[in-house]
């Protein structure tokens, strides 16, 4: 990580995947919110001023969870002119081992 921060990257992309309380049944066991948090602030502080961050919605979350996420994310800002990216997706069921989609979210939801 720390070779990827010094690296002059232009952007530093990584997902979040989704909110924290559903973290432990979408992504990988060895994979947490927190530590997602820490990645980001990690890598703000090295000097990387632009994230692209991507969560995903459609797999139970809540809006209020889904802005917390995204006001802890935010919070992580430590260079005033720096700027993030952020990308909201709907899941899609593609296989039969994947998460089931529990409802499809309205595009007002974002206003």
């Amino acid at each position: 990580m720390f070779l990827v921060a010094k690296s002059g990257l232009d952007i530093y992309a990584y997902n979040v995947e989704t909110v924290e309380e559903l973290t432990p049944f979408v992504c990988d066991c060895r994979a947490t919110f927190r530590q997602s948090l820490k990645v980001r602030e990690h890598m703000k502080k090295e000097g990387v001023c632009i994230t692209k961050i991507s969560i995903l919605r459609c797999v139970g979350e809540t809006g209020k969870q889904v802005m917390d996420a995204l006001r802890g994310l935010h919070k992580i800002n430590v260079k005033p002119r720096c700027r993030d990216l952020w990308v909201i997706y709907e899941a899609y069921e593609a296989k039969h081992e994947a998460l089931k989609v529990e409802r499809y979210v309205e595009s007002s939801e974002f206003d």
